[in-house]
């Protein structure tokens, strides 16, 4: 115990700055904090995913064909109603 006295630990709540009412995010007039070398981040980003990028084509390619059938469903459905009520 007496080792961690001079040890700083992060605030309570996760960690995150705490604005004014205890809400994060809610200060007034702080700057916005920008990326300063944004091709280099995204350059180290693609290599990270290289080793992984046969599962995100197949992720790509279901969110692809999960759009395509979220568009035409309901127009299959509309054209089946009328023959359902029929029977």
């Amino acid at each position: 115990m007496s080792q961690e006295r001079g040890v700083r630990r992060p605030p309570a709540g996760g960690g995150m700055g705490m604005g004014p009412g205890g809400r994060p995010g809610m200060g007034m007039g702080m700057p916005v904090e920008k990326a300063k070398d944004f091709k280099g981040t995204i350059k180290r980003l693609a290599g990270y995913l290289m080793p992984h990028k046969f599962l995100l084509a197949i992720v790509f390619i279901a969110a692809i064909i999960s759009t395509i059938f979220n568009i035409v469903s309901p127009r299959f459905l509309v054209r089946q109603l009328p023959s359902c009520s029929k029977v």
